[in-house]
C-alpha cells in the first residue's frame, strides 16, 4: 500500500498534501471552490500482486465498512466514471465502494513496452487485488469493458455476492474462423503504435501523448470522441471528471514528476498544457477474442444474483448480442431498461439508476434498507 490522501471539507489545505499525483493536486487547486465537500473519497494506490504495477483507486465510504463493492470502468475510461454513483453509495454507512483504474488506464501503471493488455489479465488483476485486501466477500459493478470483466470474475470467484452489469455482459466475441484475421490486424496495429512510443513506456513519460492547452479542451475532445465512436455526446461535466482524474499538467516538456510537483507546490507557474496518462497501447487491436460458445461457458458458471442495466440508446453492438447471452444465464437476473439513456448513463444520469443499484446491493448482502438522503 502506497500513497493515501483523504479529501476532507478543509480542501483549502491541499498544499499540505504530500505525494499526491500532480495533476490531481493542480485540479484541486483550480476546482476546490466548486466541489461539494459534504462527500469525500480516499485516493489510494496498491502494488498489484499479479503484475507488480501500481493500481490506483478512488474509495467512497470507509474501508472498514462491512459491505465491499468494486467498481470497474470501461475501455479508456477510469475510476472517475463512478463519480456520480460513488457519493450516493457512500451515504449508506455499510458500504465501501472501491473504484479502480485498470492497468494502463487513468493513474494506474502501464505494462512494459510490448506486453499487451489481454482481457483475461484484467480478471486476474481484480481477483489478485481482492486477495491482497483480504476480503472474504464482495460485490461488483462494471460498465462496458468493466461489465465484461465482471462477468468473468463473477463466474470464477465464489466470493462475489452479487454483480451489476451496466451496458455489458461478457467480452466482445469473434468467431473461430476469424481468429487468424484478428491476430493479423492486431500485429499491424501493434507495429504502428510501437513506432510512436518511447522505450520508457510509463505514465511519467508524456512524450507519446498529445498536449492539450487546457482541461476544458481535453474534455471537449473526449465529448467529440464519444459522439464519433459511441454515437452519443458525454455531458461536459462528465467528460471533465474523466479528464481531471486521468491527465497531468505539463510545465515544460520532458520534466520528471518530481520537478513538476515542485512547481505545483510553489504555486507560481501555470502549465503549458495537459496530457493523458493512459497507455496509448490500449488502442491496439486485440490479439485474441473468445468465441460466443466460450463466453457462454462463463455465463452458465455464474451463480450469484445479477442486475443488468441497459440504456435505450446504448452501445449498438452490445444491444445486438445481449438478448442471446442473457438467455444463457442460469443465475437469478434482474433487468432495468432506462428510457432516453445512452452508454454512459451511470455517469451522465446516475440519478436514474442509483437507488435501484443500492436496493439490489442491500437485498443481496442481507442488509436492512436505509433511505439515502437524496433518494
Amino acid at each position: 500500500m502506497l500513497r493515501s490522501v483523504k479529501l476532507f471539507r478543509a480542501l483549502g489545505n491541499f498544499k499540505k498534501i504530500n505525494n499526491l499525483n500532480n495533476s490531481f493536486l493542480f485540479c484541486l487547486k483550480k476546482m476546490s471552490t466548486q466541489i461539494n465537500t459534504t462527500n469525500y473519497f480516499e485516493a489510494k494506490t496498491f502494488i498489484s500482486p499479479v503484475s507488480g504495477i501500481t493500481i490506483s483507486t478512488k474509495i467512497w465510504g470507509k474501508e472498514e465498512n462491512p459491505i465491499k463493492v468494486i467498481g470497474i470502468h470501461g475501455w479508456l475510461d477510469n475510476a472517475a466514471t463512478w463519480d456520480g454513483l460513488g457519493p450516493y453509495i457512500a451515504q449508506n454507512s455499510s458500504f465501501c465502494f472501491m473504484c479502480l483504474d485498470l492497468p494502463g488506464h487513468g493513474r494506474s501503471g502501464h505494462h512494459p513496452k510490448g506486453w499487451p493488455y489481454h482481457f483475461v489479465d484484467y480478471v486476474s488483476e481484480i481477483v489478485g487485488l481482492v486477495d491482497l485486501l483480504g476480503w472474504e466477500s464482495y460485490s461488483i459493478i462494471g460498465h462496458s469493458l468493466g461489465a465484461g470483466i465482471s462477468t468473468f470474475v463473477s463466474a470464477v470467484d465464489e466470493r462475489v455476492k452479487c454483480a451489476v452489469f451496466i451496458e455489458g455482459l461478457g467480452p466482445w466475441a469473434t468467431a473461430p474462423e476469424k481468429q487468424a484475421q484478428l491476430l493479423k490486424q492486431a500485429l499491424i496495429s501493434r507495429k504502428s503504435l510501437n513506432s510512436r512510443t518511447s522505450d520508457n513506456n510509463n505514465n511519467n513519460d508524456n512524450s507519446n501523448q498529445k498536449l492539450y492547452p487546457s482541461l476544458q479542451i481535453a474534455a471537449e475532445k473526449l465529448q467529440f470522441n464519444s459522439l464519433t465512436f459511441l454515437k452519443h455526446k458525454l455531458e461536459y461535466n462528465s467528460a471533465l471528471s474523466l479528464v481531471s482524474w486521468s491527465t497531468k499538467p505539463i510545465y515544460e516538456l520532458n520534466q520528471s514528476n518530481e520537478q513538476q510537483n515542485q512547481i505545483i507546490q510553489s504555486n507560481d507557474k501555470e502549465p503549458i498544457g495537459f496530457v493523458f496518462m493512459h497507455d496509448i497501447n490500449l488502442r491496439a487491436n486485440s490479439f485474441f477474442r473468445y468465441s460466443e460458445d466460450q463466453v457462454a461457458s462463463f455465463l452458465v458458471s455464474i451463480k450469484c444474483p445479477l442486475f443488468c442495466i441497459i440504456g435505450e440508446f446504448g452501445n449498438a453492438e452490445f444491444l445486438s448480442f445481449y438478448p442471446a447471452r442473457k438467455a444463457k444465464l442460469v443465475a437469478p437476473v434482474e433487468e432495468l431498461r432506462v428510457t432516453n439513456a445512452h452508454h454512459h448513463l451511470h455517469l451522465d444520469s446516475p440519478q436514474l439508476i442509483q437507488q435501484s443499484i443500492i436496493d439490489f446491493l442491500i437485498k443481496n448482502n442481507n442488509l436492512q434498507s436505509q433511505n439515502n438522503d437524496n433518494k
